[in-house]
């Protein structure tokens, strides 16, 4: 008989209550979630931008980076889903967590917050930029800055309120749309297949505008996204913990949520068959979410090299010719969703980051959460008043700026996975550090040459 006063039974039901984890008769299908809200948050005005100009540019020649960029996130998002799930924390607190001596926890977890906060102001930047950029199509006499003012006051609004769920479906829906638009426009542009593949597979560096390469990694291997996904997936199995208290850390950190799992222990062969099939759905999560996206940025990237569109405008009227005069409203209600789904989700990340690096809770109800959150809104806004004249190059901008930015929290990410303390069995294996080294190695270098270039180190 369990004691009616242990934290062990404050998820217990009440008569006229559901079930606490009434999916849990769905199978797997209960750890699926957060790598599509991640995939969300990265087919944004950033990825529409960074592709079309890539396409508009160089035509297939740098399909082989969307590739690139799709295998580094599915590598980085699996392991941040997986820091989540074992440890029910976010990569901020586990960052905290993980550094003892407090000066350097202190001027690390500064360095990392300083980091975030500059990607996702100038991501936020392009986020309402291009959200404002779809609605202006729809009423171009009314200024870009009510435009502006509406999509930032639209997202913090939201945030503040914390009335996400709903409205979140909703955009999803229409990001959707407007990503099924582009996959059936880039089949009907009728790409020649051997150039498509040569594409793919051609490693061609344009080194001459190095930077639409870093912002086609840096529009998918998005750095806030691993806050993100880290998070979402400890908050949506956070019951576990809450639950078995009375078990080892490895138990809890394993058995799954449930009215079932309350008087009598499980085995730990069946605690460990359990998490491993959690482990395995969270993953498939994530490669699903995570190569549709990438599907929708090679497919805006094949349709806008087979019409030479090269910004936002041109890529407008690119459906026309394919789906009638309803294209470009299609194509600019969709760029309005993709832009207000990422300015929601951008700043929340932030706040998650702030929440979880300096002991705060890391809810999206959280105060401290809420206020990191409309800063960001603030500085984006401020930043996109001022570049609003050209969306296209403030998008590009905030995608360079994550290119740059996701080295740093990427070790960190590395470092986190590899302690036993944290993981125990969980934590990275030698492949795995592997192919997260090669992806750190390769876009550190792209963003050191794209700096050398741009203080006049080398030659541009």
């Amino acid at each position: 008989m369990k004691n009616r006063n242990t934290a062990e039974t404050e998820c217990d039901l009440e008569p006229n209550q559901p079930p606490i984890d009434v999916s849990r008769d769905k199978g797997s299908l209960r750890f699926f979630g957060p790598g599509f809200l991640v995939a969300a948050a990265f087919i944004g005005p950033g990825t529409v931008t960074a592709a079309i100009v890539a396409g508009g540019r160089f035509g297939f020649q740098l399909l082989w980076a969307v590739g690139f960029a799709v295998f580094a996130t599915i590598i980085f998002q699996e392991m941040a889903a997986r820091l989540g799930l074992v440890t029910k924390k976010g990569l901020g607190e586990a960052i905290s967590g993980f550094i003892e001596n407090s000066q350097l926890r202190i001027s690390m977890l500064l360095l990392v917050f300083a980091a975030i906060i500059f990607g996702n102001a100038a991501y936020q930047a392009g986020n309402v930029s291009g959200a404002s950029k779809g609605l202006s199509n729809f009423i171009p006499v009314i200024p870009n800055f009510v435009w502006l003012s509406a999509c930032s006051g639209a997202a913090a609004i939201i945030i503040w309120q914390g009335s996400l769920k709903s409205l979140k479906y909703i955009l999803i829906s229409l990001v959707g749309l407007m990503s099924l638009t582009f996959i059936m426009s880039a089949i009907a542009s009728r790409p020649d297949l051997p150039t498509l593949f040569a594409g793919l597979f051609s490693l061609e560096v344009p080194w001459f505008d190095l930077k639409v390469l870093i912002a086609i990694i840096g529009t998918t291997v998005v750095p806030y996204n691993l806050f993100l996904h880290s998070s979402a997936v400890a908050e949506q199995n956070a019951e576990v913990t809450v639950k078995l208290r009375h078990e080892s850390n490895d138990e809890v950190a394993s058995k799954p949520t449930g009215p079932s799992s309350s008087d009598t222990p499980q085995d730990p062969g069946e605690l460990n068959h359990e998490f491993d099939e959690a482990l395995m759905a969270t993953r498939s999560d994530t490669w699903m979410a995570v190569g549709i996206g990438g599907l929708v940025t090679a497919s805006i990237l094949i349709t806008a090299a087979g019409t030479n569109a090269v910004d936002l405008t041109e890529a407008g009227n690119v459906l026309e010719p394919i789906v009638g005069s309803f294209g470009r409203t299609l194509f600019f209600l969709g760029l309005f969703a993709a832009g207000l789904t990422s300015a929601i989700t951008a700043p929340l990340a932030a706040g998650y980051a702030y929440a979880g690096c300096f002991g705060f809770k890391a809810h999206a109800d959280s105060k401290e959460v809420r206020r990191v959150a409309i800063t960001v809104i603030g500085i984006g806004f401020l930043v996109a008043v001022i570049f609003g004249g050209s969306p296209s190059q403030i998008i590009l901008l905030a995608q360079v700026a994550n290119g740059l930015v996701l080295p740093i929290v990427a070790v960190f990410l590395l470092i986190v996975m590899n302690s036993k303390k944290i993981l125990g069995q969980y934590r990275n294996s030698w492949f795995q550090n592997l192919l997260g080294g090669i992806v750190v190695l390769f876009v550190s270098s792209l963003g050191i040459y794209q700096l050398a270039k741009a203080f006049g180190v080398v030659a541009a």
